[in-house]
């Protein structure tokens, strides 16, 4: 079978295959502009990533609606939530207990803490709400009663007595660990021990049962009062 030429010496199959190839070419670009993937922008990705870190968080006035005790003598002050009663003892000795008579905050005079407490496991080390006074937040409770409790003490004690987070220390010295520094000259040193109200009548509780009260709701409002200490 003899296939038939044009003028220009192309048969029709030639001309069809440059039809076909034509048409392949013009899908090929077609799909290419049209219809390619979008390329992920890094630098855009990277720069929202970025901004949305660096965004500050809102700060939150944990002592909103608390009261205040500043004492007369020691001029010493704390905060403590406002559905709390508080009574008073000649001496300055002030009590604050919550409603439901589980926590106490107990501000004195440290001159009639006997020694002899024992040894006192530490389970956290914190700083005051106003970072810039010399004086810690220490949880956790004595071994020989285990009643838990935060205390404010001058930040030099972590070292002298030895004070680490999972670590029992001897501070049978330490007339109850709890010296807060006052500015007063001659004044006598104050302690700030907010602690767990045990009404079951015993002396003393079970390691498990003051470590599982460390990670209460009451322990937590009990750590703040602590750091809410502040001199005046």
């Amino acid at each position: 079978m003899k296939i038939k030429t044009n003028q220009n010496g192309f048969s029709a199959i030639d001309i069809i295959l440059v039809i076909v190839a034509l048409g392949t070419i013009g899908a090929a670009v077609y799909f290419a502009v049209y219809h390619k993937a979008p390329v992920a922008n890094t630098a855009n990705n990277t720069t929202t990533k970025k901004a949305a870190t660096a965004s500050p968080t809102s700060t939150i006035n944990q002592y909103a609606g608390w009261k205040t005790y500043c004492g007369t003598t020691s001029h010493g002050c704390f905060k403590y939530p406002a559905g709390w009663s508080t009574s008073s003892v000649p001496g300055e000795i002030i009590l604050a207990e919550s409603p439901n008579q589980t926590v106490t905050a107990e501000y004195s005079d440290s001159t009639g803490v006997a020694s002899g407490l024992g040894n006192f496991t530490t389970t956290s080390i914190n700083p005051m709400y106003n970072a810039s006074t010399n004086q810690k937040v220490v949880g956790g409770y004595y071994t020989v009663s285990n009643v838990p409790g935060f205390n404010v003490i001058d930040a030099s004690l972590l070292s002298q007595y030895g004070l680490a987070v999972g670590k029992t220390s001897d501070v049978s010295n330490a007339k109850g660990l709890s010296f807060t520094v006052t500015p007063v000259e001659g004044a006598s040193r104050y302690i700030l021990s907010v602690h767990y109200n045990n009404q079951t009548g015993n002396a003393t509780i079970g390691t498990s049962q003051a470590s599982s009260w460390l990670g209460t709701s009451d322990a937590k409002t009990a750590e703040l009062i602590a750091q809410s200490y502040y001199i005046q």
